[in-house]
């Protein structure tokens, strides 16, 4: 071999072992800022979250709701069309009331069935199966909560009391 295919090859050695510790240096800074970067921000979370009052997270989904105000209660009523219903008093802090399905109508129609809490003024989220009607776990004010659900041409009044 002549001495200048020699030094060819021996600078091609040095350009491949340059780049690989190029690349793997690149690769460790990336995944030290990532590491570090998303582990500070996940605590920044938990805390900020911890020292929200608890008029800003009742607004929040149940999984980031303090601990004392993950308590649920789920009302089960038959047809609402032919059934009377009474005040209900809980002391959980999230509601879910399912009836059954009596009428053809369907969510998401015209004629839909709607609900809405007139306490806190939200609308309610109505799911539906092949039987029932069911709403999402909504939060229920302290005292009185008049719940109106519409199913035919008179709502219905649901009062529930949260202790």
């Amino acid at each position: 071999m002549d001495e200048k295919s020699r030094l060819t090859n021996w600078s091609n050695a040095w350009r491949e072992c340059l780049f690989i510790a190029l690349v793997g240096g690149f690769l460790l800074l990336s995944l030290a800022n990532f590491r570090g970067k998303r582990l500070d921000s996940r605590s920044t979370e938990v805390q900020s979250a911890a020292q929200l009052p608890p008029s800003t997270t009742s607004s929040r989904t149940p999984a980031s709701l303090p601990l004392e105000s993950r308590s649920t209660y789920s009302l089960i009523l038959g047809c609402l069309e032919n059934e009377s219903v009474q005040a209900l008093s809980t002391s959980a802090a999230l509601l879910q009331i399912q009836w059954q399905k009596c009428g053809g109508k369907t969510v998401g129609k015209e004629s839909a069935v709607r609900a809405k809490n007139e306490t806190t003024g939200e609308s309610l989220l109505l799911l539906e199966n092949s039987t029932n009607y069911f709403t999402h776990y909504f939060p229920l004010n302290p005292g009185k909560n008049e719940i109106h659900i519409l199913t035919g041409k008179t709502p219905k009044t649901i009062e529930v009391i949260r202790n």
